[in-house]
């Protein structure tokens, strides 16, 4: 009698395909990015990939580089990673708040994420769930009602 045991074959890092995704397309100053590397598996059946210790990334936005960082993973070496067939495994998740507008790069494992950042964000007064909020110190109270006034002037009310 022949027992055959299935195993789960093995992958090598340059077999599987790598994905770099982020939570938002465009992003506005100020606010962060939840970017993810990602392993995806072609195969139709479960493969076995031995870990992955360690991830160099990049950032650079325009021409300059922002971040470049080794990331340490802290699992046993010599253990597998279990990728059931054309599914995905996230190696690393990283938050990053990109510090200018323009073009943000991210590289890992050789694969660009590129995102836009806009320096802010246009609403007009009008819209709903837009507020101006003005304070000033006493002292500039002349100030303030030149502006109010000003508003007056161009919105016809206030």
């Amino acid at each position: 009698m022949v027992f055959i045991v299935s195993a789960s074959l093995v992958a090598s890092l340059a077999e599987m395909e790598k994905r770099i995704i982020s939570d938002e397309e465009e992003y506005y100053l100020g606010k962060t990015a939840n970017i993810k590397v990602q392993l995806v598996s072609p195969f139709d059946h479960e493969v076995g990939l031995e870990s992955i210790t360690r991830i160099t990334y990049r950032i650079t936005q325009g021409c300059k580089p922002q971040v470049s960082a080794e990331v340490n993973i802290d699992i046993v070496r010599g253990s597998m990673y279990q990728i059931p067939p054309h599914s995905n495994l996230t190696i690393l998740d990283e938050v990053v708040t990109p510090p200018e507008p323009g073009e943000f790069r991210f590289n890992a494992l050789g694969e660009p994420l590129t995102v836009m950042v806009h320096s802010y964000k246009e609403a007009s007064l009008g819209s709903p769930n837009v507020q101006l909020n003005i304070s000033v110190p006493r002292a500039n109270l002349f100030s303030l009602q030149v502006f109010s006034s000003l508003l007056k002037i161009i919105y016809g009310r206030w």
